[in-house]
């Protein structure tokens, strides 16, 4: 009797990673919350824009994993909500990758100008009370390059 070697080659089936659902954070008391990129100030917007240029607005698709698709040129980053109480102003984005997350951006504005004081990373469970949390609290430490 003959044995026979077969080799099955194998399949590799690339699926696309899914975000988790933007969640409805409530605005704290004293606060107004935003949920449109371009409604903004724009002292935000600019810095938004040097430091995330490719931010998408809530309602853009999302590819929450770390492969490109077709065209794609950059890893997905997309505007969850803001928060301001005052001068202060609390912005949350979801970024794809590998290491999937959200980021919190906190700003004090003056005028025409945006001081950047923390650059947070967060998860999707937690961002909603980190971002209420960051409305009342000074940050500290040092500002992460990685947006």
């Amino acid at each position: 009797m003959k044995l026979y070697l077969f080799a099955i080659p194998p399949i590799f089936v690339v699926l696309p990673a899914f975000a988790a659902d933007i969640p409805a954070c409530p605005a704290p008391p004293g606060t107004q919350s935003i949920s449109e990129l371009a409604d903004l100030p724009a002292p935000i917007a600019a810095s938004l824009k040097q430091h995330v240029p490719y931010l998408d607005p809530v309602t853009a698709p999302f590819n929450g994993g770390d492969t490109m698709g077709p065209g794609q040129t950059h890893l997905d980053r997309r505007f969850i909500r803001a928060f301001h109480k005052g001068s202060r102003w609390i912005v949350a984005y979801e970024a794809a990758g590998i290491g999937y997350h959200d980021n919190i951006v906190v700003y004090d504005v003056a005028g025409d100008q945006a001081e950047l004081l923390a650059n947070n990373q967060a998860s999707t469970a937690s961002v909603c009370s980190d971002m209420t949390k960051w409305l009342d609290q000074t940050p500290t430490g040092a500002i992460g390059r990685f947006w």
